[in-house]
């Protein structure tokens, strides 16, 4: 009997060992298993289309997957700014459906058209592919300007969290694509050696502003004070007894402080002469 049980475990290690030598370097099914998890990743916090107040749209992209944005546009006869928005999360979640009623009030309030984008989480798609599917986005937006009534020559970059570390790595390569925002709004962005050493060897593609809930920490502190040595403009909001999810509570006294200082902010942006032009 334990010869026979013996002999059945080989078999089915020898068979499982085979299968896995096959799969684990079967590009194909590499393929199939990332198409898979993002397919779920996608559509795990997705809102049914009919709720949202903006529109569901997808970036077309050669060889690669198209990309999730919700569009809020701002209609008026002269083309319209354009304000880019990396929703928050820590790297593994959150959805762009998340701040849909964000994106809405941004629209209203600042006459703009929002484009939300759903970038990949890293579960799924690792460095630098959210980074890219940022950049491809703007360029979309910006070459079809017309054919959404744009303006290509009036476009803000913001991220909060997660999503305003990926927009700000995002920026620095856009410039190897002769993309130059007006400029760049970041909440809460996540700081670690790579934002930090941007700073301290004055890598930055725009003028910057920060926005900062509770105290500040060590890792804000040093980047603020790097960037204090560069040539931008760098206006910083700090709201110490505002919650972390601010910009989520529709009543909440910070956030209207919030969208009110971003028109400011974007009215000197467009001012400015855009670098590298």
């Amino acid at each position: 009997m334990a010869v026979i049980i013996a002999t059945i475990a080989t078999v089915l290690l020898a068979f499982y060992g085979v299968l896995y030598s096959l799969l684990a370097y079967n590009m194909r099914f590499h393929d199939w298993i990332a198409e898979y998890m993002t397919d779920k990743a996608n559509v795990r916090n997705m809102k049914e289309e009919r709720e949202l107040q903006g529109r569901r749209f997808y970036v077309p992209r050669k060889n690669k997957r198209d990309v999730r944005v919700n569009l809020y546009e701002y209609e008026q006869e002269k083309p319209v700014p354009m304000l880019f928005v990396a929703h928050d999360s820590s790297f593994t979640d959150g959805d762009a459906d998340d701040i849909d009623e964000l994106c809405a009030a941004l629209r209203d309030e600042l006459h703009v058209t929002v484009i939300s984008i759903n970038y990949s989480k890293l579960a799924v798609h690792v460095s630098t592919y959210p980074q890219d599917e940022i950049q491809d986005t703007v360029l979309y937006f910006v070459l079809h300007a017309g054919e959404f009534h744009l303006d290509p020559d009036r476009y803000v970059l913001a991220g909060a969290g997660a999503g305003g570390y990926l927009t700000m790595i995002a920026g620095v390569a856009m410039t190897q694509k002769s993309l130059f925002p007006n400029g760049f709004i970041l909440i809460n962005p996540y700081l670690d050696y790579v934002a930090l050493s941007f700073a301290q060897v004055e890598i930055h593609p725009g003028p910057l502003a920060l926005v900062f809930t509770g105290e500040p920490d060590a890792k804000q502190e040093e980047y603020e004070y790097d960037l204090d040595h560069t040539d931008l403009v760098i206006n910083i909001r700090r709201y110490r007894n505002a919650p972390r999810d601010f910009l989520r509570i529709p009543d909440c006294d910070e956030r209207r402080h919030f969208i009110h200082w971003i028109r400011d902010e974007l009215d000197y942006f467009y001012s400015r002469e855009r670098t590298g032009k």
